[in-house]
């Protein structure tokens, strides 16, 4: 989307021994705001019901319905004390954790405005966002923020902290705020829950600051109606989530993608759901947590794929036959569920043994109960969605952005079309338009979803309840994305693929060569990922005569391919000159080069020591690259290869 056996007791408890775990069905069509979601919620749900999960002296320990409701009263009492009133800004910056979610509620109950900052945003971003947004109240989750938080905003009226902090003026712990609640009367509870009656859908509910490949970040105003809205089509269009699901939630809260779908949504329907410690305990934390769900980006899937082949090619031939006759089988069984035709019982009895040979000893490492992946923040190999499916965990692709809140459209769980974005979402309408003649070529939705469909590629456009307000404090920038006939124009081109929604790339990436050819580098950089020793590539060629591509190896296989250690990738030299992998790779790139059209062939290419992050400043927060920045910091290794 523009989204990878120690048992946690008390949730293994609580779903293997609890009779009384039966689905509830919640249904949240005249929920106007987000507080309407959770008073829906809370009314449906038993108030001693275990409602997340959260790692305290090395277990998962369980928050209840009722103990939820207790913090966020007490946080939003006292911001209500502190003056926080319907429209006013209000500031995080914390990882994934019960407290956000427990300060999110609180603000939305008051009609505040949740402004959530990246953690790894750097200082002058955090300062920007902070002027920008006009904030003077924030929550903050590490001493680390705290000191970069301070030195950039000293300024600021009230700092809240998740830790216990010495006596400090103007910084308050939330510990403390909770020892504080225990005073306050029923006049004080009575007076934060009234706030909410006086929120319209029409009212802000956060600003999300883009990351920006380019220029200064821009803060994008969703309001209730944009966030219940999607909420709805979403649940509408994957009905069979229900209470006894448990999300796993890793991906920043800070973005529309996990707020939306791993928190709104979830809690909408009933799911639990457990916050990872990080995301280098993610693996870990999948066995504990054992979820049933999970959002991811494509590369997490990627890499267990990866691990997962690398591992069978080490293994004797007759293990290999084994792997690969499961994954036949798999695949059979896949497309005829797809082509919605009959199982043979002799297929199904074929799938079972695969499962008990091979499946369920790589779906035992996610915790053995995954019903399905929802996979966002850019494109999935084609190979990889299949490689998840025939195992019989369904990998759902989709597509949206931060503006659209951000859902556009997904793959349906029942029919996957792996190398699409899906079916475009209840509510949502979407338009191809020809970015030079500006004609509409189609218009399609939910409703009138035909497998005949098929477009000429062309501009994304999006029109919905979904759709933002705008971008905070500038309008001629709403009005250059948002035209006269409520069309939000993404920027991204795609077309439709018998039904289906295909994304190609960005307007902004498109390449136009000194030969005049224009190319898109997306498709082709995905074309080269298909080879495992490629961790990230990234192509040039705007007004040059040929392609060429700063290439990331994927360090774990060229390690053992080469014998090589960490101390090969922490040299100064950011760039490989080995001869012998240099060749490795010239002949890594050959096969998949013949599978481009000559134009697009990759011509010579710069091997990386080092990654692509969001530290280093060659990825935005959500994971795209910033091509000028790229192109500016390896300005003389681009020279290179064309002289």
């Amino acid at each position: 989307m523009k989204v990878f056996f120690v048992y946690s007791h008390s949730i293994y408890h609580y779903y293997m021994t609890n009779t009384a775990i039966r689905p509830v069905n919640i249904d949240i069509q005249a929920c106007k705001t987000i507080p309407d979601l959770f008073e829906n919620l809370f009314a449906h749900i038993p108030p001693q019901e275990d409602m997340l999960y959260y790692k305290v002296d090395g277990k998962y320990q369980p928050i209840s319905y009722q103990d939820f409701q207790q913090k966020f009263h007490a946080i939003g009492i006292w911001l209500q004390k502190q003056g926080i009133a319907k429209g006013k800004t209000v500031g995080i910056i914390m990882d994934n954790s019960p407290q956000y979610t427990m300060i999110d509620t609180a603000i939305q109950y008051l009609g505040a405005v949740n402004v959530s900052i990246y953690t790894t945003l750097n200082p002058d971003g955090i300062e920007y966002i902070i002027k920008d947004a006009e904030i003077d109240t924030i929550f903050i989750g590490t001493p680390f923020l705290f000191k970069r938080v301070k030195a950039v905003a000293p300024h600021l009226k009230q700092y809240i902290t998740l830790f216990d902090t010495p006596q400090e003026d103007k910084v308050i712990s939330l510990n403390t705020i909770f020892e504080q609640a225990k005073s306050y009367s029923e006049q004080d509870k009575k007076a934060f829950l009234d706030a909410k009656n006086e929120i319209s859908e029409e009212d802000l509910s956060t600003l999300i600051y883009t990351s920006g490949t380019t220029g200064v970040p821009k803060g994008v105003m969703l309001t209730h109606k944009n966030i219940v809205s999607n909420t709805r089509s979403c649940m509408q269009f994957l009905p069979v989530i229900d209470n006894r699901d448990v999300f796993l939630s890793f991906l920043a809260l800070a973005h529309s993608y996990e707020r939306t779908v791993g928190y709104y949504l979830a809690y909408s329907k009933g799911a639990k759901v457990a916050y990872a410690e990080s995301i280098e305990t993610l693996a870990r934390n999948m066995m504990e947590v054992r979820p049933t769900i999970m959002l991811c980006v494509p590369r997490l899937l990627e890499r267990v794929y990866d691990r997962v082949m690398s591992n069978v090619e080490s293994q004797k031939k007759s293990k290999q036959r084994i792997f690969q006759w499961a994954i036949r089988i798999g695949e059979k069984r896949r497309k005829k569920h797809e082509n919605y035709e009959h199982i043979p019982i002799g297929l199904n009895i074929k799938y079972n043994l695969a499962q008990n040979l091979v499946f369920k000893k790589i779906t035992k490492r996610t915790g053995g109960r995954i019903r399905f992946f929802v996979v966002g923040g850019g494109a999935m190999q084609q190979q990889v969605g299949e490689f998840f499916a025939n195992m019989g965990i369904p990998a759902m692709e989709g597509y949206g952005l931060t503006e659209t809140s951000p859902v556009v459209s997904v793959n349906p769980l029942e029919r996957q079309v792996y190398g699409t974005i899906g079916r475009i979402l209840p509510g949502v309408r979407v338009a191809i338009q020809n970015p030079d003649t500006k004609e509409i070529y189609i218009e399609a939705g939910y409703e009138d979803y035909d497998k005949k469909i098929n477009s000429p590629e062309g501009e994304i456009l999006v029109k919905g309840d979904n759709v933002m307000k705008g971008y905070w404090k500038l309008p001629e920038e709403t009005a250059k994305v948002i035209d006269e006939q409520g069309w939000f124009h993404t920027q991204d081109i795609g077309m439709f693929v018998n039904g289906s929604l295909k994304i190609t790339d960005r307007i902004k990436n498109m390449l136009k060569t000194a030969m005049g050819k224009n190319i898109y580098p997306t498709p082709i950089e995905n074309t080269y990922l298909l080879s495992r020793y490629i961790s990230q590539i990234f192509i040039i060629g705007d007004k040059r005569e040929y392609l060429t591509a700063l290439i990331v190896p994927e360090q774990e296989h060229l390690k053992t391919k080469f014998n090589l250690d960490d101390t090969f990738f922490a040299q100064e030299n950011p760039v490989i000159e080995d001869k012998e992998i240099i060749e490795f790779f010239e002949k890594e790139l050959s096969p998949l080069s013949k599978k481009l059209p000559k134009y697009e062939v990759v011509k010579n290419f710069t091997l990386l020591r080092k990654p692509f992050t969001i530290e280093g400043g060659e990825l935005t927060t959500t994971l795209k690259t910033k091509r000028k920045f790229i192109e500016d910091k390896y300005k003389d290794y681009i020279e290179k290869m064309y002289t």
